[in-house]
Order: C-alpha cells, then structure tokens, then sequence
C-alpha cells in the first residue's frame, strides 16, 4: 500500500484477506486507487503498461438507479432534522462498518479475537488505528461491536458457515466494474415445502405434508452494519457480485444471496438479520441499473490532483490535474524502474 498523505492519494494493493486452498487466485491484480471523494479499480497490463479503469460497484449501482440518490438525499434531511451533521454520520457509520468487516474477517479465519478490541486492534490492525472517527468508534460503540462480532459468530453457527472467500475483488470487463465480495462461502439451511412425504394417518391421511429439507448451498454473504434495515441497492449489490463470480469463476455455482446484520439483542443468545436476495421483483431491472451505470462509468474522464508538497509566498509552484490512466501508467512505471534498479 502506498500512501501519498499531502496529496490525499491513496493506492491500495491488497488482494485479498482469505481463499481457501481449492479456490485459485486471480492472475492479474486489480488494485484500488482513491483520492478524496473519487474511487476508481484498475489494473495495469504487463507488456504495455497500459491502464483498464473500473467502477467500484456502490458508483456503478448509484450512477444506474436514481432511486438510490433519493434515499441517502432523504436520510441526509432527517439527520439534519434532528441536528446531526450527515457527513459526520455517514463517516462514523463507514468506519464502525469497516471495524466489523475487519473481525468478521478474522473471526472466520479462525483468528482468536480479544475483547478489548483497541489493544487488537493496535496489535493485529495497527494501520486502522490511524484512520479518522477510529477512536470515535471504539470510544462509543466497543460494545455494539463486540455484540456484533457475537452475532456473526452464532450466524456462522446456525448455518455451518466454511469460508471460500473474504474480502476478494473480482473484476468484470463485460461491466467494467470491479468490487470485492464480502464472503463467499458454503452454508446449510433449512427450506420448508412438500418433498413428497403424505400424512399417513388420520384426516389428512394419503394429502401432501410440508417437511424440511437441509440445503447445502455455495452463497455470498454482504455484511451490513446498518441499524435501518436493507435497501434496493443492496439487492443489487448482491446480483452484481453474482455476476463477478459467475464471469470470473465459471465453474462456481452461487446459488444463494444473503444480507446480514446484527440486532440489537439483550438475551443471551445473539441474534441477527438475514435477508435472502437470491431473487425478488427487483431482479428485473438488474440489467438496466448495470448498463446504465456501465455507460456513465465510460463517459467519465478522471484526473488527479497534484498539489504541491508546500508553498511559500514569491515562489512558484504547480496546481495540475493530470488525466488518472495517465498517472496511474507513469506511477506504475516508476515502479517498475525501481524494482528493476533494486535488482541489478
């Protein structure tokens, strides 16, 4: 990872947290470049050094569902309603978000996790610790998350839960879009239906009975930390992520999408949300979100900010916005150079 602080420039190169050993990895590494507000994946050809830019997933659903702008425009008025500040709120929620992602991903790796979660955190994560509203988190809501990690851990229970995959970024040339996946994983449930068993006795003797079957299933799991409930883009999300395993590893059959989140239980026994998407009304409109957001995504020309390290008054300096492929080849480049001179 490299991190340019004065520039606000953020390139992250980690793949993945976890793959099973039956799982193959992606042969070319998609990388996630970011820079304030804009947040683009790529990848980088070898022979070339030519750039392929990719939408993250949440942009491509946002750019392709207008209702999804609607919503967050609609929880940023109620917020200010009751005098919160909604970039503050939205902040906090990523970050308690990413601190559950991050023990949920340990937790599934069969990490032992403490419950002092500022002293594992420091130990096993110390580059998190300097991020914004980390303290703020740990300091308010230590409690919410450990809840949390407990509700995951009696999810994974229930369901018999084995990890193929954290955190793993997929991308899609089809869609020109790239994200990584929560968990891909394989579960059991239980499904209520008529399976061919009668009743054998009495009134309804020889009429068909509802029994339950256990389903073993290939699933993605989206985790959310949201106190409000699932929305449509979530839906959508799901599908998308679909999609990324479907073009990337043909031979996997996913066969079941799942949100989850953690309630705010008080009993003994944690308990949790799990919605199945695996289909719904909305999957129809999948397609036209996809595209849609597909064509923003190639009308777009990014750029980077280059703003100088200091200025001082009567010398000059350089305010420049280059074009983001352009930067991303000649960083790469330089690399490259580097690595070359390193090992000579």
């Amino acid at each position: 990872m490299s991190d340019n602080t004065a520039n606000k420039i953020l390139i992250e190169e980690k793949q993945y947290d976890f793959i099973t050993d039956g799982f193959l990895r992606p042969m070319a590494p998609i990388r996630r470049f970011s820079q304030g507000g804009n947040r683009f994946y790529y990848k980088v050809d070898e022979t070339s050094g030519d750039v392929t830019l990719y939408s993250s997933g949440t942009t491509l659903i946002k750019d392709g569902y207008a209702e999804s702008e609607a919503n967050l425009e609609e929880w940023r008025n109620k917020l200010k309603a009751e005098g919160k500040n909604p970039k503050y709120e939205l902040a906090y929620a990523a970050m308690r978000g990413t601190l559950l992602h991050i023990l949920a991903g340990d937790f599934i790796q069969q990490k032992q996790i403490i419950f002092d979660l500022n002293a594992y955190f420091a130990t096993n994560h110390p580059e998190i610790t300097t991020e914004p509203l980390y303290y703020d988190v740990i300091y308010k809501d230590s409690l919410w998350l450990q809840k949390g990690l407990l509700s995951f851990a009696q999810f994974c229970k229930d369901y018999n839960v084995k990890p193929l995959a954290i955190e793993l970024i997929m991308a899609s040339d089809t869609l020109k879009v790239a994200s990584p996946i929560d968990l891909i994983c394989t579960m059991d449930y239980e499904e209520k239906g008529f399976f061919g068993e009668v009743y054998k006795s009495g009134e309804k003797k020889g009429q068909p009975k509802e029994t339950k079957v256990t389903r073993h299933v290939t699933a993605i799991i989206d985790l959310k930390s949201s106190k409000n409930g699932f929305y449509d883009k979530h839906f959508f999300q799901l599908h998308l992520y679909k999609r990324l395993v479907k073009e990337n590893y043909p031979e996997i059959e996913v066969s079941a999408l799942y949100n989850w989140s953690p309630k705010e239980w008080t009993g003994e026994t944690p308990t949790y949300n799990l919605k199945e998407q695996t289909t719904g009304s909305l999957e129809k409109l999948c397609d036209v979100v996809f595209e849609q957001g597909r064509l923003k995504h190639e009308g777009k020309e990014p750029s980077v900010t280059i703003v100088p390290e200091s200025i001082m008054f009567g010398v000059d300096f350089q305010y420049t916005k280059v074009p983001l492929k352009e930067y991303l080849k000649t960083q790469h480049g330089k690399r490259d150079e580097d690595k070359k001179g390193s090992n000579e």
